[in-house]
């Protein structure tokens, strides 16, 4: 099973790297394959149910809000959810936070790599993005457009799954 579940997760780290999105097939495949993991673990009893569907019910409202918030897209959301029903609900803080840190150092490469390709000096790049970012939303300016760099989350969710223990 656990081969099964890290197949589908380097499918869908590859499919949100390439198409900036994840595939609800894969997200319902995935579900399957947790569910049915869950299902024949020895002991498998009210308890661990409880813990697993809590834990995925958890992850999907604080999901939702970063969704509302426009921090994470629906797929991420999705994953986070399904593989919170695998860790339970004693662990989703933690995922979250390992997957929010790996997130950051991603996005960090996707910064410097939009960066590299520009003619642009890096103090020039810093003041138009405080211009654009900082001062554009703190005086409410219509006429300044923030700039938005997209950065797939798939791959920081699942490298977030992997450093888990580092987290707890």
């Amino acid at each position: 099973m656990n081969l099964a579940i890290w197949t589908l997760l380097f499918l869908i780290v590859v499919y949100d790297l390439r198409e900036q999105r994840i595939p609800n097939k894969l997200i319902v495949l995935l579900a399957l394959i947790v569910s049915l993991s869950l299902l024949s673990l020895e002991g498998f009893g009210t308890e661990l149910l409880l813990s697993s569907v809590g834990g995925a019910a958890f992850a999907l409202v604080i999901g939702l809000v970063l969704y509302a918030l426009g921090i994470f897209a629906a797929g991420d959301v999705k994953l986070i959810a399904v593989l919170s029903l695998w860790l339970g609900y004693a662990n989703v803080g933690n995922f979250y936070l390992a997957s929010i840190f790996c997130g950051a150092i991603i996005s960090l490469f996707f910064l410097l790599e939009r960066f590299s390709k520009s003619n642009m000096r890096v103090r020039d790049i810093f003041s138009t993005y405080l211009v654009r970012n900082v001062y554009g939303r703190m005086h409410r300016s219509k006429a300044v457009e923030p700039v938005v760099i997209k950065v797939p989350f798939a791959p920081a969710i699942v490298s977030g799954l992997i450093l888990l223990p580092y987290f707890s």
